[in-house]
C-alpha cells in the first residue's frame, strides 16, 4: 500500500505491550531503475522507523528493503537509531543477493 510498509515484525514484552521493531518494503527489480520510487520508498521506511522509535520508546529499529526479480533477490538492511533528542541516524549496514 502507498502509505505503509509491506510488512512489519512486532514483538510483545512481558506486559503484553506490542512494539514494531522491523519494517519491510518489497519492490520488483523493475523498480531498481526508477531512483525516484526507490528513494521515496526508503524515505517512507525512515519515517516508519522514526515513528516506531518515538511511539515505542526504542533506541533503534531495523529496516529491510527487498527487491525481487524472476532471477533472484536483493535484500538491503538499514538501521535507524535515535542519537539524541530529535536527531536520528539512518544508515545501510549490509545487503545480500541470492539467485532462485
Amino acid at each position: 500500500s502507498k502509505g505503509r510498509p509491506d510488512d512489519c515484525i512486532t514483538i510483545t514484552n512481558n506486559n503484553n505491550e506490542e512494539k514494531s521493531v522491523y519494517f519491510v518494503k518489497v519492490k520488483t527489480l523493475a523498480h531498481h531503475t526508477n531512483r525516484h520510487k526507490l528513494n521515496l520508498g526508503l524515505y517512507r521506511l525512515g519515517i516508519f522507523s522514526k515513528d516506531a522509535i518515538d511511539v515505542n520508546s526504542l533506541d533503534s529499529v531495523i529496516i529491510f528493503s527487498l527487491l525481487i526479480d524472476i532471477i533472484g533477490k536483493r535484500v538491503t538492511f538499514y538501521s535507524t537509531q535515535l542519537k539524541s533528542d530529535g536527531h536520528y541516524l539512518m544508515g545501510e549496514f549490509d545487503h545480500l543477493r541470492s539467485s532462485n
